[in-house]
């Protein structure tokens, strides 16, 4: 989108520090909320209390409050990635069979209290119709993500193997990541 970059080449000038998680978190802190048009109507707050919806995001640009906030913005801390994998998990050969119109959930407890600012999820998957599948994560503050919409473009004539697929979500920005978090896959 040629506006964001010419906004963000406008917040590196007046702060040549900012790296791309500084600039992604002053855009979705200065973010234009649209409300609840046709686009947002699935807009719901995350934990943090930041409006997010699918079709939209966190919002629009809005150049003067992200060029305002650049100039005196303090970096954000060394990023920690922390790779998570309980104890209850799917084994990786079990196979988990989903039949047409069920969902499978995985709750996942994680002990960790920090501040989330992307979230990573690892499947394998094997379908028939890999379009008609459905993939959401649920924060533990009921936030819900779609990290895979059904998408017809995605069916073909054969079965189709995702193998370890990332999935992931910017949805839980600033939420807490101490709970239970539920992955949820619907066919």
């Amino acid at each position: 989108c040629p506006m964001a970059t010419d906004v963000i080449a406008l917040m590196l000038e007046a702060n040549r520090d900012l790296t791309i998680r500084d600039i992604r978190y002053i855009l979705v802190h200065t973010a234009t909320q649209y409300g609840t048009s046709a686009i947002d109507n699935d807009a719901q707050k995350n934990g943090a209390g930041l409006l997010y919806s699918h079709g939209s995001g966190f919002g629009g640009i809005d150049a003067d409050a992200a060029i305002t906030m650049a100039k005196n913005f303090v970096p954000i801390s060394k990023e920690i990635v922390e790779p998570y994998y309980p104890d209850n998990l799917v084994e990786e050969q079990e196979i988990l069979t989903i039949s047409a119109g069920k969902t499978k959930s995985q709750e996942i407890e994680i002990p960790y209290d920090m501040r989330i600012e992307f979230v990573d999820i690892k499947l394998s998957l094997f379908h028939i119709t890999p379009g008609a599948l459905e993939v959401t994560l649920t924060s533990p503050s009921g936030m819900v993500s779609t990290l895979s919409p059904p998408n017809n473009l995605l069916d073909f004539q054969y079965r189709f193997l995702f193998e370890e697929v990332h999935f992931g979500s910017v949805a839980h920005l600033d939420e807490k990541s101490k709970g239970t978090w539920k992955l949820t896959i619907a066919n």
